[in-house]
């Protein structure tokens, strides 16, 4: 069910009147039947798969967190009697960790079965043909609805147990809101139970101020979705549908406003799922932060899909590099190496396999992983530098305060992202590189004009549409880039100028958006996700 649509809007109402008339002990139940209406409105069948992620973790839970209870008793004990507890964890260990890996095993496993089996037999369908093998047979299985979103929400409460971050849900109905939560389940961000189950606990009922915050972060959501990214979508479309016939420079605008559209539709859904959820009393994390300001690739990843990215720090990164073999490995290495190179290959090496697996969890086709490769080379060979670069800037003379520098920062690292581009939106890897080899060697500027760009399935109107929303969002960003709150400063204003406000971003929605000419909705493209 799409958050801009009839059905929707009604379940959200309904929701909201029984969470504000509700006693306070049971708003949280509003919550979890709006999400399961809201889920088996998407496809009752596909439950299973919510259910199976939440009972197999919550029982997970439930074991490691008695483990835990029975260790911390256990070493207690021998402590109180002078004996040694190091045996005594570890037994307990190992068994939280079977524990843990059985879960994360099951769930991980049918992740992995519906998004990547098919690419995975189109692969040995197409080795085995090499060598004159028969065909293989192919079948799709249906992606169920926010998957990667709620078993990653799912697997980090699992995890977080096994390091005795918190005790565990002792209520399964109560857990389920945790895994299931609507405005977040088919989008992000991607949530934490220490952070989300209490708010749940302690749901506010009707808050005006609540309320009229969340309405205004949801109707920029919408504005960043209708008006500008639907918009840019029918230029990516026609650019992606038929770059040979494009000069290298059309292309390369396409790719640019692809960018656009995967920004706004991405971060618009998500300011939606955040302002939905804030009318609800719920805080949701931040899952973008002014990511087309980011000075580097690697700082660009730190302000595009956060909460993937913290994700991704938190349970693979720290624990490669925590992990006593990593540890013998990063001594050889630096034994071995010595220098600059000793010291930062072995994080740089941690740093690649986070971005192969960034580009894994896209999709299991060849282009998903070319991109997390593109990210993951960049930023790995960046860190390596760091320090010839730094002297290379000392000897120049250029001071890191250099407005020219950070322009060129800002340039460079937009360059960079809009090529990885190519990756994530080309149908395949093939097409991907042709359409980079088009851009290069066949730049085509000496038959660049105004009706090349008009040329593309946008009219002049809908083009100065779009430039526009996008500068408003780029204004905002660049506002709040020097520290400012924009929403607070809107909050402070003169309530005439709030209605103002309100009243433009909405009758802009509802004018330049809905109700514009040939206009056709489209889904969120993470909800595929």
């Amino acid at each position: 069910m799409s958050f801009v649509s009839l059905r929707f809007l009604a379940l959200l109402a309904a929701s909201l009147a029984l969470c504000f008339l509700l006693p306070k002990k049971v708003r949280w139940i509003a919550l979890l039947a709006a999400s399961v209406i809201f889920y088996a409105m998407a496809g009752a069948e596909l439950l299973v798969y919510l259910a199976s992620a939440t009972l197999s973790t919550f029982l997970a839970g439930l074991v490691i967190d008695r483990l835990n209870r029975r260790r911390a008793a256990a070493a207690a004990d021998a402590k109180a009697k002078g004996l040694q507890v190091t045996e005594i964890n570890t037994a307990f260990t190992r068994k939280k960790r079977a524990a843990a890996a059985a879960a994360l095993l099951l769930n991980f496993g049918i992740l992995a079965a519906l998004k990547y089996l098919d690419p995975f037999l189109g692969a040995v369908e197409y080795v085995s043909r090499i060598f004159g093998g028969v065909d293989i047979p192919r079948f799709t299985l249906a992606l169920p609805l926010g998957i990667s979103f709620y078993t990653f929400q799912s697997a980090s409460y699992v995890i977080d147990l096994l390091r005795e971050k918190y005790p565990a849900s002792r209520n399964i109905l109560k857990y389920a809101l945790f895994v299931s939560y609507f405005p977040q389940i088919t989008q992000g961000p991607i949530g934490r139970y220490d952070r989300l189950s209490p708010q749940f606990e302690n749901l506010p009922g009707f808050n005006a101020d609540a309320l009229r915050n969340g309405i205004q972060l949801a109707v920029w959501g919408l504005f960043k979705k209708i008006v500008i990214a639907d918009r840019a979508a029918v230029i990516a479309d026609n650019v992606f549908a038929g770059y040979d016939g494009y000069g290298g420079v059309i292309i390369l605008f396409g790719v640019f406003v692809y960018g656009i559209q995967l920004y706004c539709d991405f971060s618009g859904g998500i300011d939606m799922a955040r302002g939905i959820s804030e009318m609800f009393g719920v805080e949701l994390a931040e899952n973008f932060r002014r990511p087309y300001l980011a000075t580097s690739l690697a700082d660009y990843w730190r302000r595009w899909h956060i909460t993937l990215g913290e994700w991704m720090r938190e349970y693979v990164f720290y624990s490669i590099t925590f992990s006593r073999r990593f540890g013998r490995f990063s001594k050889k290495l630096r034994t071995n190496l010595g220098g600059r190179a000793g010291k930062v290959l072995p994080t740089a090496l941690v740093t690649f396999v986070v971005f192969f697996l960034i580009g894994l969890w896209h999709g299991g086709s060849s282009k998903y992983i070319a991109f997390g490769l593109w990210n993951g080379v960049i930023i790995t060979f960046s860190q390596l530098m760091a320090a010839p670069y730094a002297a290379v800037r000392a000897r120049l003379k250029i001071s890191d305060s250099s407005k020219l520098l950070y322009a060129f920062r800002l340039l460079r690292t937009l360059l960079l992202v809009t090529l990885g581009r190519y990756f994530t939106r080309a149908d395949n890897l093939s097409l991907a590189l042709g359409m980079l080899s088009q851009t290069f060697a066949h730049p085509g500027v000496s038959a660049l004009s105004a009706s090349s760009f008009l040329s593309l399935g946008l009219g002049g109107w809908d083009m100065g549409v779009l430039a526009l929303g996008s500068a408003v969002v780029t204004i905002a960003g660049v506002y709040e880039e020097r520290n400012h709150d924009l929403r607070a400063a809107i909050c402070r204003a003169r309530p005439v100028l709030q209605i103002a406000i309100m009243l433009a971003i909405i009758l802009a929605v509802v004018f330049l958006g809905f109700y514009r000419s040939g206009y056709i909705p489209s889904e969120f493209i993470y909800k595929a996700f």
